[in-house]
């Protein structure tokens, strides 16, 4: 008799208010900064794999969405002291510059009105979200969290709760992406089809078990019949002769 098949799937620069115009930023990735996937899955076991579920609370307080904010800022961190340094003016120096999360959107929500935004270190003005338009057109939610002389572990906090706050105030299914700017240098932290694809690919796979591999096969049955002339003899001598030559005939 064949073995039973085998089931295995392979792994596959400042707003001006609401509605107002965004200096559209430039966007230069550096390097070893990787934009969030999704779930992580690369070191799933092979031998009993399973998906992880991202849920609406968790979403942009992942890992690996940390990571990126963190590698973020640090970077936004060296470019504005490298810009300031030969700044020997006060208002020009390294705290005049303010580090923002954009967030770009698929369309405006229903309401355009600015969202407050409670930082854990707070700013000289307080932190609002602002609906406004870049000059090419793109719908973006931008929240100041932080300026160029604070530090990295404040910068972090002051990132996180933006996140948190827009996440609990606005629709997620509305933002495409998120970056940090900061003098209209803007670096990626999270974007929409990147995580949609490593979804994908979570999904598609399944638990694989070591016993599927092997396959399984059905017992002789004449074996079968062996096992039930042990049982019927020792209740019913009579029919044991006739257990007998059922057997026989099996086996011949």
């Amino acid at each position: 008799m064949a073995p039973a098949a085998v089931s295995a799937v392979p792994p596959a620069s400042q707003p001006c208010g609401a509605g107002g115009v965004f200096p559209e930023a430039d966007l230069r990735i550096p390097l070893g900064l990787a934009l969030t996937r999704g779930p992580d899955v690369s070191n799933s076991s092979p031998v009993n794999s399973s998906v992880v579920i991202i849920t609406k609370e968790e979403l942009w307080s992942d890992a690996s969405t940390k990571g990126n904010i963190a590698k973020t800022i640090r970077a936004l961190r060296l470019y504005v002291l490298k810009q300031t340094a030969s700044t020997t003016s006060k208002f020009l120096g390294v705290g005049s510059k303010t580090m923002s999360m954009v967030f770009t959107l698929k369309k405006f929500p229903s309401s355009l009105k600015a969202l407050p935004i409670p930082l854990p270190y707070t700013l000289p003005q307080p932190a609002e979200g602002l609906f406004v338009k870049t000059a090419k057109g793109k719908k973006v939610l931008s929240v100041q969290f932080g300026r160029g002389d604070m530090e990295e572990d404040a910068l972090m906090k002051n990132a996180m709760a933006v996140t948190s706050a827009v996440r609990k105030s606005l629709d997620t299914k509305l933002v495409r992406e998120i970056a940090a700017d900061v003098d209209r240098l803007a670096l990626p932290v999270w974007n929409r089809k990147q995580w949609d694809r490593g979804k994908r690919k979570a999904a598609v796979k399944s638990p694989r078990r070591n016993d599927a591999k092997k396959g399984s096969m059905a017992p002789p049955c004449w074996l079968e019949a062996s096992r039930l002339l042990k049982t019927t003899t020792a209740s019913a001598p009579a029919f044991s002769a006739a257990a007998t030559g059922m057997v026989i005939l099996i086996m011949s």
